[in-house]
């Protein structure tokens, strides 16, 4: 597949285009720059993105910061980077089905992927389409098909085959069906498989923390329409469409945390108290050790940890946004206890995963899922839950969280724990989005909540 713009010259359609402000910005979907620029900006990412996923084997993350910056630098404006990056997204999310219909050109490939995840045209996809020799009343959106069905007849329609194939566990690793959990439900083990599928393929919408209650009126004052948990009153989603690039502003100010209601809960599952001493040893994104120092109401102390000093400071520039001083930073070399071991009320360990219940927002992930299933991942997760179990006080509390859903990395991680540390056992709890009793493990499917997927495991250590 080649890029057009970039091997031909074509400029994106012969004369189809749409200026600047043609169509209403709002919501991500729409453009501040002229479409044609941010068009022929998304095919340029959109290639790079492949070749960076699927043939260096990395993640999205770096290549987006660098573009990012390339582009604020010229143009700037937070709805076009969220299309522009989303587009990638989208890219690397229907590769599966994509791949094999063997489009000439990228600009073609992303015409289709858009359109499946958009629940409208986006003024991108008319130049895309006339690059790609395509009817612009062809054109339909597939993110709001009502069913799986629907959306994968929309699939076909929009790569011009009846005969494309659409087979749902394509679009991941030949691996993830043997190594995925089995997902809840009443039907048939195909169609919950299927369900699960089918949530995993949505985009993921933006969650947010507030710190008080009040901070619900910022968000709205700025435009947006939060939904609030009606159990837990500090969180909240965003209304569809709105991209995080979107809340950058309030998140600077410390109004909002973003933060994934499934990140979220790795608090609520610990329950840590004010006062107490916690210790999160693998915090590299400092999200939940953050969460952990607003519930103690900035009482107590959270040692979070990174495994280098960059990362440390990462975690303390995090940290100076947040209106809470309880939470400080160390470096965790993998193996011993930051300060003594034995002192903590409470540890909470949530180390690297195949997160695939992060898929949503990250969908590269499944092309970068290792070819043992996650095996050689569950060894480490287990090498960190035994180390840091050590600061665990007698009668202290030990949370496991994983955003996976794979068998090995949750509840096979906590059996072979648990056989070989009898003085922790699993602590019933009740989970905190309907407050139903749990054996002490819990999983978070996305369907639930319309969220990212997680494990949690609550156990106690005897004594104290």
């Amino acid at each position: 597949m080649r890029r057009q713009g970039r091997w031909s010259g074509s400029r994106g359609g012969g004369g189809i285009g749409v200026g600047r402000g043609e169509e209403v910005v709002g919501k991500g979907l729409d453009h501040v720059a002229p479409a044609q620029v941010v068009a022929m900006e998304a095919a340029r990412l959109g290639e790079a993105a492949l070749e960076h996923v699927l043939e260096r084997h990395r993640p999205l993350g770096a290549l987006f910061g660098r573009w990012s910056v390339g582009w604020r630098s010229r143009m700037g404006a937070w709805p076009d980077v969220a299309f522009v990056q989303g587009a990638a997204r989208s890219l690397l999310r229907w590769w599966g089905w994509i791949e094999p219909l063997r489009v000439a050109t990228t600009e073609e490939a992303l015409l289709i992927a858009v359109l499946m995840d958009a629940d409208r045209v986006p003024a991108a996809c008319r130049i895309w389409a006339g690059v790609a020799g395509r009817r612009l009343d062809e054109l339909v959106p597939c993110g709001d098909a009502p069913s799986w069905t629907a959306r994968t007849a929309g699939f076909k329609r929009l790569a011009g085959r009846s005969d494309a194939l659409a087979d749902p566990w394509r679009l991941f690793p030949a691996v993830y069906r043997s190594m995925a959990m089995v997902p809840p439900g009443e039907g048939t083990l195909k169609e919950r498989q299927v369900e699960a599928i089918s949530w995993l393929q949505k985009p993921a919408p933006v969650w947010v923390r507030v710190e008080h209650e009040s901070g619900w009126e910022r968000v709205r004052a700025e435009g947006w329409k939060p939904w609030i948990h009606r159990r837990l009153k500090r969180t909240g989603r965003i209304e569809r469409g709105v991209p995080a690039e979107a809340l950058g502003g309030l998140a600077s100010e410390g109004v909002v945390e973003i933060q994934d209601l499934g990140s979220q809960l790795v608090g609520y599952v610990g329950q840590p108290q004010r006062g107490q001493r916690w210790w999160v040893p693998v915090a590299e994104r400092g999200v939940e050790a953050i969460h952990l120092a607003a519930l103690m109401e900035g009482k107590g102390v959270v040692v979070a940890s990174a495994g280098s000093e960059s990362g440390v400071r990462g975690l303390l520039r995090k940290a100076r946004v947040s209106p809470h001083r309880n939470l400080t930073a160390r470096v965790w070399d993998g193996r011993h206890v930051v300060g003594k071991a034995g002192r903590y009320d409470g540890v909470v360990v949530t180390p690297a995963s195949t997160a695939i219940g992060a898929w949503r927002r990250m969908p590269e992930g499944r092309w970068l899922v290792p070819g043992d299933g996650g095996i050689g991942l569950a060894e480490r997760q287990q090498a960190a839950l035994r180390a840091a179990a050590a600061g665990v006080k007698p009668g202290g509390v030990l949370v496991y969280a994983v955003p996976t859903l794979t068998v090995a990395e949750t509840r096979g991680v906590i059996q072979r724990f648990l056989e070989d540390h009898p003085e922790f056992t699993l602590e019933p709890f009740c989970e905190p989005l309907e407050g139903a009793e749990t054996d002490g493990t819990w999983t978070l499917w996305p369907m639930a909540a319309d969220s990212d997927g997680w494990f949690y495991a609550r156990m106690r250590r005897a004594g104290g």
